[in-house]
C-alpha cells in the first residue's frame, strides 16, 4: 500500500514507512516484480537506487483491495451508531498510536 500512495518510490522509503530494512523490503519487492505487482527502474540520478512503482495490474489489485477494505469496515461498524463507530475509531487510533511510539 506504501507505493500506491506516493508514485515511484525506493526501497529505502518503503522500509522507513513500514519499519523494516531495505534488506527485507528489497525481498519482497523482487517477489512482487515476479508477479507483476510493481516495476523496478534505474533512478535517473543515483545509479545504486531503483525506483520502485505499481504497474497496471498492481493498482487494479490495490483497488480490489480497498474496495474489500471498505466492504469490511461497513459490515464491522454497520451495528454501531454514528457517534457509536466515531468512539470506536477514535480508541483504535490510540491503541496503535501507542504500538507505533
Amino acid at each position: 500500500m506504501v507505493v500506491s500512495g506516493v508514485g515511484p518510490t525506493t526501497a529505502q522509503t518503503i522500509g522507513s514507512a513500514l519499519g523494516r530494512d531495505k534488506s527485507q523490503v528489497s525481498r519482497v519487492v523482487g517477489l512482487l516484480v515476479q508477479k507483476g505487482l510493481v516495476q523496478k527502474s534505474a533512478d535517473g540520478t543515483d545509479a545504486r537506487r531503483s525506483d520502485i512503482r505499481l504497474t497496471e495490474r498492481g493498482r487494479l489489485q490495490v483497488a480490489a483491495f480497498n474496495g474489500a477494505l471498505v466492504e469490511t469496515g461497513k459490515t464491522i461498524l454497520g451495528p454501531l451508531s454514528k457517534s457509536e463507530a466515531k468512539q470506536f475509531s477514535d480508541l483504535l487510533s490510540k491503541i496503535l498510536d501507542q504500538r507505533s511510539a
